[in-house]
């Protein structure tokens, strides 16, 4: 496989990926000692990932909604800044923030996108790239993001998450069971001029001029004035950007 750099073999180590720094891929002759060192196995790491995975994965059959945007592996293309590097098949993890790949539709091996802001995954509604996002309720995290507008100054980004509820058991026939539910969100990022760090962007008229900065302050309360644009749709919300960035 081309660029297994590139690629990781899920394993325990993954747990804590969001409280680390992102860490820039290797160069020159500090390539070929990082492939060497990823192609090295450990037997405990191997069976800590069996572990790992099926506690993440297997759910009970009644279990409302999914962690997964696709359930199936779609086809995708892998690029290292602008150059391509390989085609496989990908599946998102929501819940775990989780890119999960593998050679074809068919393969057994499992792999996991490596961590690194210089790789884009590009599918046929999809361009996934790792960011640096401050959210509004876990502060400064890493996490992956779909590009939904690129403009002259402003980038949208959409970042499609689950949060995970327990079922109730019902304790006698007047209560009802409720089943596990995975409940699906989405968060929408700005990043303007290329900065490193993303920020929210709400999509609620009152709050979204003071989540900008001061320079864009202005305009945007003047074409919230002149427009009635509908912030609960995508939509609504790619339309105003676009038209602050002219």
């Amino acid at each position: 496989m081309k660029f297994k750099i590139f690629l990781l073999l899920i394993n325990f180590g993954l747990a804590a990926y969001g409280q680390t720094l992102l860490q820039e891929a290797p160069k020159g002759d500090d390539i070929l000692n990082y492939a060497n060192f990823m192609s090295r196995r450990n037997p405990l790491g191997d069976m800590m990932f069996a572990e790992v995975r099926n506690r993440n994965i297997v759910f009970d059959p009644s279990t409302v909604g999914s962690p997964y945007l696709n359930e199936e592996f779609q086809p995708c293309e892998l690029y290292y800044k602008e150059d391509f590097a390989e085609k496989l098949y990908y599946r998102y993890n929501m819940h775990n923030d989780e890119v999960e790949l593998k050679e074809s539709p068919l393969s057994e091996t499992v792999f996991a996108l490596n961590l690194d802001r210089n790789i884009t995954l590009k599918a046929e509604d999809l361009i996934l790239t790792l960011e640096t996002l401050n959210t509004p309720k876990q502060g400064v995290r890493n996490g992956y993001v779909n590009v939904l507008y690129s403009g002259k100054n402003f980038k949208v980004y959409e970042r499609v998450k689950t949060k995970f509820k327990e079922g109730v058991k019902a304790v006698n026939s007047m209560v009802r069971s409720t089943p596990d539910k995975f409940n699906q969100f989405i968060e929408y990022y700005y990043q303007i001029n290329d900065e490193r760090l993303l920020q929210h962007l709400p999509n609620k008229r009152r709050k979204i001029v003071e989540s900008l900065p001061q320079d864009y302050q202005i305009k945007a309360a003047d074409l919230l004035k002149e427009n009635r644009y509908t912030f609960k749709s995508q939509e609504g919300l790619i339309q105003f950007v676009s038209d602050l960035d002219k």
